[in-house]
């Protein structure tokens, strides 16, 4: 950052804060330390924001789930005992409860921006002359309908879904969304004007190994091993992946799957070249250096996921050098470059032709060598949560001086 740039950001500061740190509500009612928040995204967001020297506190404590509200491992005992998802008619009457509660956290300090991710159930209802950040990956219309968790909503709920999307879109000051996929339905199937929105990618949610040349020579060749990352079995395509493993073995190809998922099929149980990892969980060392063992050893990230608004697995797999073979749909495209950290085929494509496409590339170890390099050079050129907080920092500077918009 020259001399000039650092002046102009003090001066923004001085006249939106009179020289104090920004004061930012971040409003969720997720827990911003639980790694499972939002795949991840909560959690390096709430941080990342903190560490650019904002004063950062969470609002939506008073509406999270019960479940949330107790420390993680009680949390997952108690889930199994009750449950833990609010049905649509709680959920209808939830907006606007909850609003009110949050109204009242507000009122507890003064807070120059809302920062809001995926939360438009929350700002639709919300009253508040604070100016609002708001940041999604997909909007109502992308995903109804597309991912099978919606296909069983009610009339009534869908309405409700696309009124509160359209209501935070215009509510909100400003847009933040991490691709062009979202962004541009936000522009296109609401009317957001393009001067609100803004596309920001996110960083990665792991930090890369030391020496990634070494991770890449050191990388044994003696099999295809592939790895499924996906906790949604029947949505990440995991049927796909153990077809496509068998594939590769009628090819000739020694290859094995490992699977980190929170289920898998009992046909892949049975299956002796797969491997059931278990959803681990990074923020415990020995589930994480289990994680980061299972990236270093592989060689191919299979996604043949069915519906997807992004993949923090690619990223991961990147940060690793190991290419990904996935599904063109949804916001993948922005995951996964064709020859360059990967390949995306086809949504119609089966175990076959994922066998096929790996073993081109596995036989011709030249080319594998390769993509795996150019997977290493684009994780490089990606930006981190750093680069992405900074943005969102110049953002919240902007509307504290000039207050909301909306």
């Amino acid at each position: 950052m020259t001399e000039h740039m650092v002046h102009a950001e003090n001066e923004l500061s001085e006249n939106a804060t009179g020289f104090r740190p920004l004061r930012v509500a971040y409003l969720t009612d997720r827990k911003p330390s639980n790694i499972w928040s939002w795949s991840g995204i909560v959690p390096f967001t709430y941080e990342a924001l903190k560490a650019q020297g904002l004063t950062v506190s969470h609002v939506g404590k008073s509406v999270m789930p019960w479940y949330k509200r107790v420390p993680e491992p009680i949390g997952k005992v108690l889930r199994r005992i009750a449950p833990g998802r609010r049905s649509e008619a709680q959920k209808l009457a939830f907006g606007p409860r909850s609003a009110r509660a949050i109204e009242r956290e507000l009122l507890q300090a003064p807070f120059d921006v809302i920062f809001a991710p995926a939360a438009s159930t929350l700002i639709a209802h919300l009253n508040t002359d604070v100016p609002i950040i708001y940041l999604s990956d997909t909007t109502a219309r992308l995903m109804l309908g597309y991912y099978d968790g919606t296909n069983g909503y009610s009339r009534e709920f869908r309405d409700y879904l696309e009124a509160c999307e359209a209501r935070t879109i215009e509510r909100a000051d400003r847009l933040i969304y991490f691709g062009h996929w979202a962004a541009n339905s936000a522009i296109e199937d609401y009317g957001a004007p393009s001067s609100k929105v803004r596309i920001i990618p996110g960083g990665i949610n792991i930090h890369p190994p030391k020496n990634i040349e070494k991770v890449i020579t050191h990388r044994k060749l003696d099999r295809c091993r592939l790895l499924f990352i996906g906790k949604d079995w029947h949505r990440k395509g995991g049927d796909i992946a153990v077809r496509t493993v068998d594939a590769l073995s009628g090819l000739g190809i020694d290859a094995t799957l490992n699977v980190c998922s929170a289920s898998v099929s009992p046909e892949a149980l049975r299956n002796p070249r797969v491997t059931f990892e278990g959803l681990l969980d990074k923020s415990k060392p020995s589930e994480l250096t289990r994680y980061e063992t299972l990236l270093r050893r592989a060689h191919f990230l299979i996604l043949p996921t069915r519906a997807d608004c992004g993949s923090a697995a690619c990223c991961e797999a990147d940060t690793f050098a190991v290419p990904s073979i996935a599904t063109r749909t949804g916001n993948m495209p922005m995951y996964v470059e064709d020859g360059v950290n990967g390949y995306l085929l086809p949504p119609s494509a089966d175990g076959e032709e994922y066998a096929h496409l790996i073993a081109e590339i596995w036989n011709d170890r030249r080319r594998y060598l390769d993509l795996a390099h150019s997977t290493r050079r684009l994780n490089e050129s990606r930006p981190s949560w750093d680069d992405w907080a900074a943005q969102v920092k110049a953002l919240a500077i902007e509307l504290a001086d000039s207050g909301p918009t909306a």
